[in-house]
C-alpha cells in the first residue's frame, strides 16, 4: 500500500485510491485486535482496578488478540490456496452445489484447511513471541499456554473461514460472466452475459472481511472466558 504521487505533488496529483480499497480492509484486520491488545495492557499494568495480573478478563482479552489474527490469516491462506484446490462448493448448499472459482461463500477442501492451517501458524508464532516477550522483559505475558495458543488459533482460523464465507454467501452479492469465465463485480451484473451466482448485494468485500473478523474476535474471547470459569 502506498500513496503515489508525481513530482510537486498537490491534493489534485495524489493518487488517494489506497483510502477507498486498502484502507478499510487495514483497519478490519488490525483495528479489534488493537483495542483488545491495549485493554489487555492496561489490566498487566494495573491501570484497571481488579484482580490485576493473571485475571480471567486479561486472559480472554489476549485470546480475543490471537483469535482475530487468526481469521485473518485463515482467510487469508484461504483465499491464495483455495484457488488451487479444484472446483469450490458453495457453504450454503452443504458443500452440494458446484460454484465458480472466486464465488463469495465458495469453499473447497484445500482451502478450508489452509484456513486452519494460517490460524495454527499464528497460533504458533502467538506462543512463540508469548515466551520471547516474557524472557526478554519486553512485554507483559498474555496469561496463555504455548498449547491454548496452538489449539486457539487452529480452530479460530477454522471458524473465522466459515464465518467468512457464510456471510460472503449470503449478504455479498456474486455475479459469473459467461463469456469471460470468469467472477465479476456487482455493478457489472446487469451486462449481458453476467449471471448471479449467490448472495444480496448487502455488503461489500471489506464489510465481509469486517464483520468476520469482529465476530470471530468476539467469540474468541468469550469462549475461552467461559472455557476459564
Amino acid at each position: 500500500m502506498k500513496l503515489t504521487c508525481r513530482a510537486r505533488a498537490t491534493p489534485e496529483t495524489c493518487d488517494y485510491s489506497f483510502l477507498n480499497s486498502e484502507l478499510p480492509q487495514v483497519l478490519a484486520c488490525s483495528v479489534f485486535a488493537t483495542i483488545a491488545g491495549m485493554g489487555h495492557l492496561a489490566i498487566s499494568l494495573g491501570l484497571l482496578k481488579g484482580d490485576v495480573y493473571g485475571s480471567a478478563a486479561e486472559r480472554a482479552l489476549a485470546a480475543a488478540v490471537l483469535g482475530h489474527y487468526a481469521c485473518c490469516a485463515g482467510d487469508t491462506w484461504a483465499s491464495e490456496l483455495g484457488v488451487l484446490g479444484g472446483t469450490p462448493r458453495l457453504i450454503t448448499t452443504l458443500l452440494l452445489r458446484a460454484c465458480p472459482p472466486g464465488t463469495n461463500g465458495g469453499m473447497s477442501l484445500l482451502g478450508t484447511a489452509a484456513s486452519a492451517a494460517g490460524g495454527l501458524a499464528m497460533g504458533i508464532g502467538f506462543a512463540a513471541a508469548d515466551q520471547l516477550g516474557t524472557a526478554t522483559g519486553f512485554g507483559p505475558p498474555s496469561q496463555l499456554s504455548a498449547m491454548e495458543c496452538v489449539v486457539l488459533g487452529l480452530s479460530m482460523g477454522f471458524l473465522g473461514s466459515i464465518v467468512d464465507s457464510l456471510l460472503g454467501a449470503t449478504l455479498q452479492a456474486t455475479y459469473y460472466d459467461t463469456d469471460r469465465k470468469c467472477i465479476v463485480p456487482p455493478e457489472k451484473g446487469s451486462q449481458k452475459g453476467v449471471v448471479h451466482v449467490c448472495g444480496m448485494d448487502l455488503l461489500s468485500n471489506e464489510a465481509v472481511n469486517l464483520w468476520s473478523v469482529l465476530l470471530t474476535t468476539i467469540f474468541s474471547g468469550a469462549a475461552y472466558a467461559a472455557y476459564d470459569a
